[in-house]
């Protein structure tokens, strides 16, 4: 049976992914990564271990014990915790690849930790590979089309969604009648749509790929949110196969 190792972030999508490992005959590992992990994660997995993003060294020396050589990360880690005062302890590990790289952008650091496992022989795997069943169909999931103006909304969203995204700045806007109310940044998705949300009845665009987007309770957390602050519409857009965006109306 073939090992595989599982970083996880907060949010229930690495439960369904390490249940979708094991029903593919895989044994799973895995390492929650900053605090607040699914209480089922443990659950679910062969072995688990709670071990802070900060302690690189430590995480691949865990992962090697237990014979793990390809690993996915899944789930969500905020970068905010670099910039808070005491929330990042960082090993020598940690401290190297930070000082190694040459800026703080999200994909410069994910790359960084990928390059440091891949030198110690732990394969990174595409996430979407265990997961699959979990992901929505292209076109209307709920009873009612869009309207004309809305889709015209669409459109300019996904043209915005998709810019911030190459820039590496965030996954998320907030639009409406073909203006940006908000754009997401290091604050997060949630904290866009509340800041958004407040302008009135508009329309949110997300192409969170790499996390939530894949995940049923990016739908659960962000329409419960977005009610809340008025806002009509989610739309979700896988942008790195450029699938066709699905819509959740409420």
């Amino acid at each position: 049976m073939e090992t595989i190792g599982l970083l996880s972030g907060i949010g229930h999508l690495p439960v369904d992914v390490a249940l979708s490992a094991k029903s593919m005959g895989y044994r799973v590992i895995a390492v929650g990564v900053v605090p607040d992990i699914d209480p089922e994660l443990a659950e679910a997995v062969d072995a688990y271990y709670d071990i802070h993003i900060g302690k690189i060294g430590k995480i691949i020396s865990t992962l090697k014990k237990n014979d793990v050589k390809t690993v996915t990360m899944i789930g969500k880690v905020t970068k905010e915790l670099l910039y808070k005062a005491g929330a990042v302890v960082p090993d020598l590990r940690a401290i190297k690849i930070l000082a190694s790289v040459p800026d703080r952008k999200d994909d410069t650091i994910m790359n960084a930790i990928v390059k440091e496992l891949e030198g110690e022989g732990i394969k990174v795997m595409d996430q979407t590979l265990l997961i699959q069943p979990l992901l929505p169909p292209p076109g209307v999931l709920t009873q009612r089309m869009p309207t004309e103006a809305e889709v015209a909304d669409m459109d300019f969203g996904f043209a915005m969604a998709k810019e911030i995204g190459r820039l590496d700045i965030g996954q998320t806007v907030v639009v409406k009648d073909r203006a940006l109310m908000a754009v997401e940044a290091i604050e997060g998705t949630d904290a866009c749509i509340l800041r958004g949300g407040t302008l009135g009845n508009c329309l949110l665009y997300t192409s969170d790929a790499a996390d939530d987007l894949l995940c049923v309770d990016l739908g659960g957390r962000c329409i419960i949110k977005k009610k809340k602050q008025g806002c009509e519409d989610v739309i979700l857009g896988l942008l790195s196969n450029d699938r066709r965006e699905t819509t959740l109306h409420t």
